[in-house]
């Protein structure tokens, strides 16, 4: 019955479980409460375990940060009034924080616009296991906006992690939209949602802006439903059109890094045209790109082009590919394999092109749409043997079967197809042979493949020794 009485004493009590949980007062009331800590890094993984870059980390994982639960009283004080302008009195099921250390501990559903704005806004945001999404009634067409220079990041430490969700009555809302803000996702999932572009995720820079796709998050089962012709040019972000944009999964206006430890990171999305799992389209007087680092595109579907990834900026700085990303078992929607689409700019000519990064290595498997006329060097920019030897260049093949290589010289990257199975010459399976008076065939070239050629080597042999010879089937075969 003596508040500051018993606040002295609770200093008697603690957990069994030391560092676990404290008792405490609450605002110094005359009733106890029970707190434990809510407290991980961003990534929630150990620095042991995984590419610190991966997890969105040049170095350590840092310091833990130390969450605070989401209650009705904290979503009044940040709302600034007790009443939604959508009606309806606010609390922790309706509204989210904008600034702060905050873990859900319930669903929320939002019936209006979100959005942090400032850079005064630095918010990190634990899911624990909730969804967020929006209510029938929310006509916004992104479910929460990151703008004017603030700072999100979301993340998650439950097994089973949650994320935003989509509500399949809403046919233009998408998950996130960065416009001048900067965002990143450490884990939890961005899917269901449905827009006319960036389904998922779209960054929209004025000045600057970024968002950073780490660890165990991903963006799945979202679509682009925009039908429109694409515009090329210096278009973005000075002109509406940026609504002729597709990405089913993300749409990139401005910087996107992919550094993920999941082979589905991006998976699952449809486009109605262009770009089913990433829309990359770094036009502008700003310096913009996307960097896929780690992680996988997959799985996912175009109507037109870009079953996996379509990118633009025939600058050659828009699309940088490195770690082991992997680009594959992308599609059309009548089942072609098409994966990443680097189309001629119509406006302005000249090809897209892929930057490599410093950190590519032999894991990585990029499938690439090749498209009739062009070369081999045309698909890259900047590349020397130095920096793309063979072993990381044959990472990169075509959705046709076809292979980069370099020609002896080492100076060009040549785009060959490979022998069809049954043009495949046939190798004796005794290739070390005791001569005993009868000649004997190693090699026999199948029927209807006359068009073999030798490059180099011997023909015959009869002596003792190694013998190897190189053939090959017309110019364009490997």
């Amino acid at each position: 019955y003596n508040p500051g009485a018993m606040q002295s004493d609770l200093t008697c009590f603690m957990m069994d479980d030391a560092g676990s949980g404290e008792l405490t007062t609450y605002d110094g009331s005359s009733y106890i409460e029970l707190y434990i800590a809510h407290k991980h890094t961003l990534c929630n993984i150990d620095s042991e375990s995984h590419e610190l870059s991966v997890a969105g980390h040049s170095g350590s994982c840092g310091d833990e940060i130390e969450y605070k639960e989401w209650t009705d009283n904290d979503a009044y004080e940040d709302y600034g009034s007790g009443t939604l302008a959508s009606g309806g009195y606010v609390n922790a099921t309706n509204w989210l924080p904008r600034s702060g250390n905050w873990y859900l501990s319930k669903d929320v559903q939002l019936s209006e616009e979100w959005r942090a704005s400032g850079s005064e806004k630095k918010l990190n945001l634990c899911f624990n296991g909730h969804t967020i999404t929006g209510t029938d009634n929310n006509t916004t067409n992104s479910l929460l906006i990151v703008s004017a220079g603030a700072k999100v990041n979301l993340t998650d430490c439950a097994e089973e992690a949650g994320g935003l969700r989509g509500n399949s009555s809403l046919t233009d809302q998408r998950g996130l939209r960065v416009s001048w803000g900067y965002a990143n996702m450490y884990n939890g999932t961005i899917t269901g949602f449905t827009g006319n572009y960036g389904g998922g995720v779209s960054i929209e820079p004025r000045t600057d802006g970024s968002f950073g796709l780490y660890a165990n998050a991903a963006i799945q089962y979202n679509k682009s439903i925009n039908t429109k012709d694409l515009h090329y040019g210096n278009y973005w972000p000075n002109s509406e059109n940026v609504n002729y944009g597709g990405g089913g999964g993300v749409a990139n206006f401005g910087e996107f890094t992919m550094n993920s430890l999941r082979d589905d990171a991006i998976a699952y999305n449809s486009a109605a045209r262009f770009g089913g799992g990433l829309f990359n389209w770094p036009y502008g007087e700003q310096y913009r790109w996307a960097k896929l680092l780690n992680g996988g595109i997959r799985d996912n579907t175009a109507g037109e082009q870009g079953g996996g990834v379509l990118t633009a900026d025939t600058a050659g700085n828009g699309l940088g590919l490195g770690g082991n990303i992997s680009i594959t078992g992308n599609t059309l929607t009548d089942k072609t394999s098409n994966n990443l689409c680097l189309p001629n700019d119509t406006k302005n000519g000249g090809w897209m092109k892929i930057v490599v990064d410093g950190t590519l290595n032999d894991n990585a498997q990029i499938k690439v749409v090749e498209i009739e006329g062009r070369k081999g060097e045309d698909y890259f920019n900047g590349v020397t043997y130095e920096t793309l030897p063979t072993e990381l260049l044959n990472c990169f093949i075509t959705d046709n079967g076809s292979r980069f290589v370099w020609n002896e010289a080492h100076d060009t990257i040549m785009l060959v197809q490979a022998v069809p199975a049954d043009k495949m010459p046939i190798i004796a399976d005794e290739t070390t042979l005791t001569y005993d008076g009868t000649e004997r065939t190693i090699i026999t070239i199948p029927e209807g493949a006359e068009n073999y050629y030798t490059l180099s080597g011997m023909l015959t042999a009869s002596d003792v020794g190694e013998y190897g010879i190189t053939i090959s089937l017309k110019n364009n075969f490997l």
